[in-house]
């Protein structure tokens, strides 16, 4: 009984380091202004916030596509800040870092029950992993975007529902309750963002890393799941269309081969950009506009994901925590790597890596523990690197977040970190997605 409590203890100031450390990093995010050059001026400021909480209103936000987007949710948090605060910036911040520090609780809740119920990893492995996966997800530099980003709430609020459904899969395979409370969290999580429609892709993930067998009567629990994510796909291409765009318009898009290798290209991007987290940018052009052939370059990283595809299958029975980390991470990138001719002017968003990047960031702690583990000997060394790791992190998180104050200071950065020619002022503004 000492044991247990000494262990919650542990958790409790290991959670309380974490959300302590987060708010410092993303402090000034809450002094920051609105975007009005980089779409806080329509998705924020617009009259379904301004009309506020009127049922009329509400009615509106739930049955209305605007502006190609289909975010009920997201909206209705904009309404009700504004119905409380008016058009004043530091009550959104509040909420989106609010929400930021919902689904950091939400990952670590998540990490340490799935280890758990693992049932391969000591109780000491299960509380390094767990406190190293969220540490590195509450503070990387890619998750500034989502938190400084008004606009960009809407990842918060669907990982919000998506994260929280994840943990309650984790209980319903233990207990085969919740079952209903999951369907739920799936519709609110998509209200928040159409990315929701890969929740029974993670299901399934998660069940492969328990070693649950696919059996018939697991396979047919997902199938609500699935109807529900090609119905919510439909929704979201004809929230395109209303406005022209995407598959199910008449839209001039991309062949399909070249969307493949933008796939590719943006893949190996996001994994490098996780793992190296410099030149961050709010806007990331495409390499070529519409009608010009494929950069020769780029069909380096088509054969690239060949082969990576490759070594994970080839490590399918002997390391569950590699291929579980790498179909966690590909899984949640799926609906923005171009496969789905959709309504974007950026190749990539550092935004999209929200969620997919637990996939990666878990196996890295997982191999940080590993290594203690394995050398013991080294085991003040590798803390060192992981103390380094999270200073520097969390230095680059804090810096990032002050250049996200206005659009003024966001575009100088731009225009520092980019060969800003005519040419790609051109591509970035015509190319249509």
């Amino acid at each position: 009984m000492k044991v247990s409590l000494i262990s919650r203890s542990k958790y409790l100031i290991s959670y309380l380091f974490i959300f302590i450390l987060t708010v410092i990093t993303f402090w000034p995010v809450l002094f920051g202004e609105f975007q009005k050059a980089w779409d806080d001026q329509w998705v924020v400021l617009n009259s379904f916030t301004e009309n506020g909480l009127e049922l009329s209103n509400i009615s509106s936000i739930f049955s209305s596509f605007y502006s190609g987007q289909y975010a009920p949710f997201n909206q209705l948090l904009y309404s009700s800040i504004y119905h409380f605060f008016g058009y004043e910036p530091f009550w959104f911040h509040l909420a989106s870092l609010l929400l930021h520090l919902s689904c950091t609780t939400f990952v670590f809740l998540f990490v340490k029950t799935l280890l758990t119920d693992h049932k391969g990893f000591s109780s000491v492995s299960v509380f390094r992993i767990t406190g190293m996966t969220t540490l590195f997800f509450a503070i990387h530099v890619l998750q500034v975007e989502p938190v400084a980003w008004i606009s960009a709430s809407k990842i918060l609020v669907y990982a919000f529902f998506y994260l929280f459904a994840l943990l309650v899969y984790l209980n319903y395979i233990k207990t085969a309750k919740y079952y209903v409370l999951l369907l739920i969290l799936m519709v609110c999580s998509f209200f928040g963002k159409e990315q929701a429609v890969t929740l029974p892709l993670a299901m399934l993930a998660i069940d492969y890393f328990l070693g649950r067998k696919f059996t018939k009567s697991v396979l047919l629990e997902k199938l609500p799941f699935i109807i529900m994510s090609l119905f919510f796909g439909y929704i979201t291409l004809e929230s395109q269309a209303v406005i022209g765009q995407g598959d199910l318009s008449s839209q001039n898009v991309f062949p399909f081969y070249q969307r493949i290798v933008f796939g590719c290209y943006c893949y190996f991007e996001y994994l490098f950009k996780l793992l190296l987290p410099i030149k961050s940018m709010f806007v990331y052009l495409f390499p070529m506009k519409f009608g010009e052939p494929l950069p020769i370059r780029l069909w380096a990283y088509f054969f690239l994901m060949i082969l990576l595809l490759a070594a994970i299958y080839s490590c399918f029975k002997k390391n569950k925590v590699l291929v579980f980390s790498f179909l966690f991470f590909t899984i949640h990138l799926l609906t923005v790597l171009h496969i789905f001719s959709m309504s974007r002017v950026a190749l990539m968003g550092d935004r999209y890596l929200y969620v997919a990047s637990l996939g990666l960031l878990f196996f890295i702690a997982y191999g940080l523990d590993f290594l203690v583990l394995r050398y013991r000997k080294m085991k003040h060394l590798i803390l060192f690197i992981f103390i380094f790791s999270v200073i520097i992190l969390s230095m680059l998180s804090h810096e990032r977040s002050e250049i996200w104050h206005d659009s003024q200071l966001l575009k100088q950065d731009w225009k520092e970190k980019i060969n800003l020619t005519e040419r790609r002022v051109e591509v970035c503004s015509s190319n249509k997605y």
